[in-house]
């Protein structure tokens, strides 16, 4: 008989659900919810992961011959339904973002919660999953490289060794620092100190969740962004489009990562613009410099995890604790 049952949309975050450190021989279930990617990528990745002691479990009909996808909707649905609800595996990799995540709400949003809380890594498209989860069933996400990354040497050697440190427990906080106040509203200054849960992940991708079945909501939170290929109009109008449907509403702050191959035609920027324009407009204050995004630097981040932003005289840094749980 099948658990899954029908439920209304919601953005209501539920009790927060975190997961617990992972151990040495701990299953990790690799999916694959949007795109594919080379074989051999996936091959260095995984050899990382069992590098660093766990066992990478994959399924066989990962891939397929599909557009766009790494396979169809129903195959990525059952992979990552069996992934999500497995009582012997302690965390879920995706492959890649890129796109087709957003295919899944829906399903995510009809189906009974699994008796325990597991990280869902990746970043980009991902974050479409990791917000879902974290509004529907309170499970904090992991902002992190795709296993594609792990082993092609595209992430930093510092924040690989971060990440591997969040997930065993060695690493309990994390501190990125050297973040610039961007100039807005008067009644926008912050004190010296600013605290909420995170809240993120790739503009394009949360902007794309305001028509579906988990609408974005950061009321309370600290608002971190990134995105590639989106020039200084584009950025704006997708702020915009977040700020109108009541996103920011009650926000403590917005942070602002990388937003990378987003030149004009002329070779300028208009990045630093759009940031303007929403700091002008927002109550809450704006920063900029957080050092995420698709380049070299990509630092875990968790979704929920407390956070403050602190004024360090040489620039804002943003200090946040993991929120996982002992085992």
């Amino acid at each position: 008989m099948s658990r899954e049952r029908k439920s209304r949309p919601t953005t209501r975050r539920r009790v927060v659900r975190p997961w617990q450190v992972l151990a040495h021989g701990d299953v990790i279930d690799v999916v694959a919810p949007a795109s594919k990617c080379p074989p051999e990528r996936l091959a260095a990745g995984l050899a990382v992961l069992r590098e660093w002691g766990y066992v990478p479990r994959v399924p066989p009909d990962l891939f397929a011959d599909t557009p766009l996808v790494a396979n169809t909707e129903a195959v990525r649905w059952q992979h990552l339904r069996r992934a999500l609800t497995a009582p012997d595996s302690a965390a879920v990799w995706c492959v890649r973002g890129g796109y087709g995540c957003l295919h899944m709400l829906g399903h995510i949003a009809r189906m009974r919660m699994p008796g325990r809380s597991k990280p869902v890594l990746g970043f980009s498209d991902v974050t479409a999953l990791q917000l879902a989860l974290w509004h529907l069933w309170g499970w904090p996400g992991l902002h992190a490289p795709v296993v594609a990354q792990l082993g092609d040497g595209s992430v930093s050697e510092r924040d690989l060794k971060s990440l591997r440190g969040l997930l065993d427990g060695s690493v309990g906080e994390l501190s990125l620092g050297r973040l610039r106040r961007v100039a807005g509203r008067a009644d926008a200054a912050p004190s010296e100190t600013i605290a909420g849960p995170l809240y993120g992940g790739n503009l394009t991708t949360l902007m794309t969740l305001l028509g579906g079945a988990v609408k974005p909501a950061a009321g309370g939170c600290i608002v971190f962004f990134e995105d590639v290929n989106e020039r200084g109009y584009s950025v704006d109008r997708m702020l915009r489009m977040l700020e109108n449907a009541g996103t920011f509403r009650r926000a403590r702050a917005v942070v602002l990562g990388e937003f990378l191959r987003a030149e004009e035609p002329g070779g300028e920027t208009m990045i630093p613009a759009a940031f303007s324009n929403l700091a002008e407009r927002l109550r809450c204050p704006v920063f900029a410099g957080l050092p995420i995004g698709h380049g070299r630097r990509l630092p875990p981040l968790v979704i929920g995890a407390p956070a403050t932003l602190t004024d360090r005289g040489n620039g804002w840094s943003l200090d946040y604790r993991v929120g996982t749980s002992a085992r």
